[in-house]
């Protein structure tokens, strides 16, 4: 596998190496004073064609998909996905994130954006988008 060198640093000791064109790189060691840790669910409105596509490609990945009350949720190692059918001709949107934070928020906290709006609240994050 190899590693852009713009994402890479040069070697240390701390973290895993990489080849790239007889040049030897490491990721960026993970960062726990980031205030996001990680994507666990991904929410989704997808064209009917696209919807079908997606679903084949996770099952072959290992995830499970099974319909639900007006969306599919397919789980697998990582991340889960919420598929929504588009109904308005969109081929696919992003709706929603959800992400595990680093450390726990004390209070319920809103930032709105320009279109999105992004909740934090004690060890998750929710970013909705329009």
């Amino acid at each position: 596998m190899t590693y852009h060198k713009d994402y890479c640093k040069k070697l240390n000791s701390d973290s895993i190496t990489r080849k790239d064109y007889n040049k030897e790189y490491n990721a960026v060691p993970f960062d726990k004073t980031k205030l996001f840790k990680d994507i666990e669910e991904v929410t989704l409105l997808l064209s009917d064609e696209i919807k079908i596509q997606f679903i084949k490609r996770q099952l072959l990945l290992g995830y499970t998909c099974q319909d639900a009350e007006d969306f599919t949720i397919c789980r697998g190692p990582g991340v889960t996905f919420i598929l929504k059918s588009s109904t308005d001709g969109q081929p696919c949107k992003l709706l929603k994130l959800r992400m595990s934070l680093n450390r726990r928020i004390a209070s319920h906290n809103v930032h709105k954006f320009e279109n999105s709006t992004l909740e934090l609240e004690n060890d998750m994050a929710i970013w909705t988008f329009k």
